[in-house]
């Protein structure tokens, strides 16, 4: 399981990929950590946040 270093990193990044997004003045769609699967359903992954 990830620890409390890795969740606070996770935690952070997220909060300033969020601000760069806003001052750049893109649209975004975040979806934490929504699991992703091919197509033929052979693959799968999951980000942390995304």
């Amino acid at each position: 399981m990830p620890g409390r270093k890795h969740e606070t990193a996770k935690e952070r990044i997220g909060d300033f990929r969020q601000i760069y997004l806003m001052k750049a003045d893109r649209d975004y769609t975040p979806t934490g950590s929504m699991t992703l699967e091919s197509e033929e359903g052979l693959v799968r992954r999951e980000a942390d946040k995304s």
